[in-house]
């Protein structure tokens, strides 16, 4: 969501009069987010706080954020007087005219051309090319109709258009369907070598630092459940590729040539996954997609063999062989793994 500019400085304000950095960290590690995720540089604060104020805005916990403020300083004159909800700017300048709203779905402007594709579940407008799902707070962006050059043989494949998740699915994001559905396991491991990404049972949230990291030890049902929820789903292996390389049939997302520092593989020397953005915007697709690259293998919907399904992308302890926009791996669908993840796709009407 997006913060009026008059409800940002109330925030600010708020947070400026009730809260320390050692205070406000407290307060984010209770609601399942890292304050050092999210501000690195700790000294200024009303930088960290603007920091904090981003973040909860891109994430959509503007509401836990005030509600954590108002549990941990209900004295504060400030903080008290917070509403419990902001309206969403985006939202409300959209819907200031009627005449492009219906009943769930707030509506692109009337100027976009006749052919813009609307997808198939309630969206925020960003622009022409790009959504926020209302569903699960997602950004998508525009994968439009038409031909592609698919696999290693680069053969000509059409394609209508479809939206698809701008990065993997991440812990945050994976604790909103958690906290919706709260007899849903949550992502474990007993292995020792799965310690450091598998949840805490009791808190039910992700390890610590790891809020803007992609979700890992999720099995392929585990994806369909997630997908059921958002009203969305897996993108096949085709969608996948599509998305990842254009219609030129480059090799990697970037281009034809591998890159040193734009994509979590083994030749980064990074030992575990890192945070979506990371390699953004250097490493994008020619559609914004970020990650398509190394990271986490991602589930999609094409089954390889029976019970096994195919996983795109490559991850952070595979090469750059790998990360091949054209390659491919494998697991069973009940099989999870510390460099499985996944990113969801919605066609267009």
């Amino acid at each position: 969501m997006k913060l009026l500019p008059e409800h940002y400085n109330q925030l600010k304000a708020a947070l400026l009069d009730g809260f320390g950095v050692k205070e406000l960290d407290a307060t984010l590690r209770a609601i399942g987010y890292d304050l050092s995720d999210i501000a690195v540089e700790q000294s200024n604060r009303p930088m960290v706080f603007h920091d904090v104020i981003e973040a909860a805005q891109k994430g959509d916990w503007i509401d836990a954020l005030v509600a954590a403020m108002k549990r941990d300083n209900p004295t504060n004159k400030k903080v008290n007087a917070l509403p419990d909800h902001f309206p969403d700017a985006d939202v409300t300048a959209v819907a200031a005219n009627a005449s492009l709203r219906t009943p769930g779905v707030i509506k692109p402007p009337s100027n976009l051309p006749p052919d813009w594709p609307e997808p198939a579940i309630p969206y925020t407008f960003v622009s022409a090319t790009q959504i926020i799902s209302k569903s699960d707070g997602k950004e998508m962006v525009l994968v439009p109709g038409g031909d592609f050059l698919f696999g290693r043989d680069k053969i000509k494949r059409y394609l209508p258009p479809y939206w698809i998740d701008r990065t993997p699915v991440t812990n945050s994001e994976y604790k909103r369907f958690l906290k919706a559905n709260p007899d849903y396991i949550v992502p474990l491991l007993e292995e020792d070598w799965a310690k450091p990404y598998s949840w805490d049972v009791g808190r039910r949230t992700y390890p610590f630092g790891k809020a803007q990291h992609p979700v890992v030890l999720v099995t392929w049902r585990d994806a369909l459940a997630y997908a059921d929820w958002a009203g969305k789903q897996l993108p096949t292996g085709q969608e996948w590729e599509k998305a990842a390389r254009g219609e030129d049939g480059r090799v990697y997302a970037w281009g034809d040539e591998w890159r040193d520092n734009h994509a979590n593989t083994v030749e980064a020397q990074i030992g575990g996954t890192s945070p979506v953005e990371q390699f953004a915007p250097r490493a994008n697709s020619p559609y914004g997609c970020i990650d398509m690259c190394g990271n986490v293998w991602e589930w999609t919907a094409t089954e390889f063999e029976v019970g096994y399904y195919s996983l795109r992308g490559g991850s952070w302890n595979y090469d750059q062989n790998s990360a091949r926009v054209d390659g491919m791996s494998r697991f069973g669908s009940d099989e999870s793994f510390v460099n499985l993840g996944f990113r969801l796709c919605v066609p267009a009407l």
